[in-house]
């Protein structure tokens, strides 16, 4: 009797641990860009925006955290999209929580390990009262100016979202929020990221947080992938 009830106690402890989880599919889109398309990267971005197409992620959101990642199958793994998650911007997968700004990203990077990369998420949107539908969801235009890091220094450049107000959840991909609604596009210079499925139909589960890989800062991560690409120049000179 006593295991009976035992197995009873966590069996309704895991029952009220679940929560209710939504979806969202988006795909990607590399579009043309005069810069890159004619820099030396040029036969390189010509492969990311032709087989953009076979690469999909998801946004797994309740009322408490968010999961956004890369989405396996719906012919993900067609064609040679390694060049279009390159350009993508998206590294692994991103976790955040409901009222916070902090995103735990965690990175498999084949050359410098597993982390758990912990970033802010400042943007500061700026609203406007332009509008469209996006699978039939009216949405609106939202801005903000972020700095983007690379080998050749910093840079602030715009990015835009068109959120939801229909669908008040304040997440995104990448982790990009605090809007009213869900954003339901995110473009980033050339690469959008769009919506193409939703399903609010709220399926039980969990959204678990990201505990594998060595965690670091932002800058931490940062200095790994300088001082790894130094040591790779260093090497083939």
């Amino acid at each position: 009797m006593k295991k009976i009830i035992l197995l009873l106690l966590i069996y309704s402890s895991s029952f009220y641990s679940q929560e209710k989880i939504s979806k969202i599919d988006y795909c990607l889109v590399v579009g043309d860009d005069k810069e890159l398309d004619n820099g030396p990267l040029g036969e390189y971005y010509k492969e990311a925006k032709k087989n953009a197409k076979y690469v999909f992620y998801s946004l797994d959101f309740n009322d408490i955290a968010m999961l956004f990642y890369e989405k396996k199958g719906m012919n993900s793994e067609n064609g040679n999209n390694a060049f279009s998650k390159a350009f993508s911007g998206v590294e692994g997968k991103y976790y955040k929580e409901k009222n916070s700004n902090d995103i735990l990203k965690e990175i498999d990077n084949k050359s410098v390990g597993h982390f758990l990369v912990k970033t802010t998420d400042n943007s500061k949107w700026i609203l406007t009262k332009e509008s469209k539908k996006i699978m039939d969801y009216l949405c609106y235009k939202a801005t903000a100016i972020v700095t983007v890091k690379n080998e050749a220094g910093h840079f602030k450049r715009t990015i835009t979202a068109w959120y939801c107000p229909k669908i008040p959840i304040q997440f995104g991909p990448k982790g990009y929020g605090g809007l009213p609604g869900l954003i339901m596009e995110l473009q980033d210079r050339n690469i959008i990221i769009g919506a193409i499925k939703i399903d609010l139909k709220s399926k039980t589960g969990k959204i678990e947080k990201p505990q594998k890989g060595k965690r670091v800062n932002e800058q931490e991560y940062d200095k790994i992938i300088e001082d790894f690409s130094r040591k790779m120049n260093n090497e083939n000179k």
